[in-house]
C-alpha cells in the first residue's frame, strides 16, 4: 500500500463507508503527488517506480471491478424486490379470499363425498346381509283352504298310526263345542263393551234397551 487510512473508528464502518474513505484517501494521495512531482519536476528529488504506479493501476481496478459487483448485485436484490411488491399490488384481496373460500370448499366436498360413500357402502352390506337372511328362511305363505286340508291329512296319518283313533274324534268334537260356545260369549262381551262406549259418548240417552238385550241374551 503506498499510503495508509487513518481512522479510528475504522472497526465500525461497514464495507461501502470503508470503500468510501479508501477512495477519498487515495484521491487525496493522488493529488498530494502530482503537486510533489510539479514541485520537485525540475529539481528531479522525488519520483514514482514502474512497480509503484503498476499496483496503483491493479489497485484501481479491482476497486472498479468489485465496486460493478455490488452494484450488480444490489441491483438483482431490488429487482427481485420489485417483482413480489408488483405480484402483491396486482392480486386484490377478493381473489385470495375466494381462492381460499374455493380451497375449503374443495376440502369439504371431498371429505362429505367420503362419508357419502362409507354411508352407501355400510347400507349396501346392511341389505347384503338381510337378503341372505332373507333367501336362507325356508317356508311359504299358504291360504286357509291349504291349512285346512293339512289338518284333515295331518289327522288321518294320526288315526292310522294311533292305538285309539275314537280318542282323537272325541277331542276333536269337544274342541268343536267349546270353540261354539265360545261364541255367544264372545259376542255378547263385544256387545256390551260396544253399548258401553255409546253410553259413555251421549250419557243422556240411557234407556231400558241395553238391560232388556242383557235379558234376551240370557
Amino acid at each position: 500500500m503506498p499510503f495508509t487510512v487513518k481512522d479510528a473508528l475504522h472497526y465500525k464502518r461497514s464495507d461501502r463507508q470503508k470503500r468510501e474513505i479508501h477512495e477519498r484517501e487515495y484521491l487525496n494521495y493522488i493529488s498530494n503527488l502530482h503537486q510533489q512531482q510539479q514541485k520537485s519536476y525540475n529539481s528531479n528529488l522525488y519520483y514514482l517506480s514502474i512497480n509503484h504506479y503498476k499496483e496503483i493501476e491493479r489497485s484501481r481496478l479491482r476497486n472498479t471491478v468489485e465496486k460493478q459487483n455490488q452494484f450488480n448485485r444490489i441491483y438483482r436484490e431490488n429487482s427481485l424486490i420489485l417483482d413480489r411488491l408488483r405480484k402483491a399490488s396486482q392480486q386484490p384481496i377478493v381473489d385470495n379470499k375466494n381462492y381460499i373460500y374455493e380451497k375449503n370448499l374443495e376440502i369439504f366436498n371431498t371429505k362429505r363425498s367420503q362419508q357419502r360413500n362409507h354411508e352407501y357402502k355400510r347400507i349396501s352390506d346392511d341389505n347384503q346381509v338381510l337378503l341372505q337372511r332373507i333367501n336362507n328362511i325356508q317356508g311359504n305363505l299358504i291360504t286357509k283352504e291349504q291349512c285346512d286340508r293339512d289338518w284333515k291329512r295331518n289327522v288321518s296319518i294320526m288315526k292310522k298310526t294311533c292305538s285309539y283313533p275314537e280318542n282323537i274324534d272325541r277331542f276333536i268334537t269337544k274342541s268343536n263345542k267349546t270353540e261354539h260356545h265360545s261364541c255367544p260369549y264372545s259376542k255378547m262381551n263385544s256387545t256390551l263393551s260396544h253399548k258401553r262406549h255409546s253410553t259413555i259418548k251421549s250419557p243422556t240417552e240411557i234407556t231400558a234397551a241395553p238391560l232388556a238385550l242383557l235379558l234376551d241374551e240370557s
